[in-house]
């Protein structure tokens, strides 16, 4: 058994933050850290937690505004980026222990997992059925050739507006007593 001990590490914000955040005020970070670290709040818990104020629902609406600037947005693809890498090592070690499990089925369900991860996925074919049609002027006007052949109707008429009927009426006003 492999004992490990872990001291704590002080990491100045140099180190510690990416470009994205380095260029954010302290209260914009702290902002962009509560939402990565606590995904399940709201919004403007998130604000609160930053120290912005919130008199008359003023986190709601500042963090509202924070969402919607640009530097925002990329600090936090880039702390939520930074979090994923992290947790990939403990995903890693879990699928490793998946692989000696006694039931075959997890481990085969386990090492298909980390071949097709390391590039050696089994051989997949996909094939694509697609009918082509030509919808050019030139097929359409063919096919209008075609019809009026087989129908005997000449091409102008069956290119030409149908013709509206005419209709004649005949109307009297009737007075209608009150």
């Amino acid at each position: 058994m492999v004992c490990l001990t872990v001291t704590a590490v002080t990491m100045t914000n140099e180190f510690e933050f990416g470009p994205k955040m380095r260029v954010l005020t302290e209260k914009q970070r702290a902002f962009v850290m509560a939402m990565v670290e606590f995904p399940n709040q709201t919004h403007a818990d998130a604000a609160r937690m930053a120290g912005y104020s919130d008199a008359g629902d003023g986190c709601k609406v500042r963090a509202c505004n924070l969402l919607q600037d640009k530097r925002i947005v990329e600090a936090l693809q880039e702390q939520a980026g930074k979090k994923l890498w992290a947790i990939s090592l403990k995903a890693a070690s879990r699928l490793e222990r998946l692989l000696d499990s006694e039931d075959d089925v997890v481990a085969l369900r386990a090492t298909g997992m980390v071949l097709d991860r390391v590039g050696h996925a089994a051989a997949q074919n996909i094939n694509i059925h697609q009918h082509v049609t030509d919808e050019s002027g030139k097929v359409i006007l063919d096919r209008i050739q075609a019809l009026s052949e087989k129908l005997g109707v000449p091409v102008r008429q069956l290119l030409a507006k149908p013709a509206v009927p005419v209709v004649d009426v005949e109307f009297s006003e009737v007075e209608i007593e009150k």
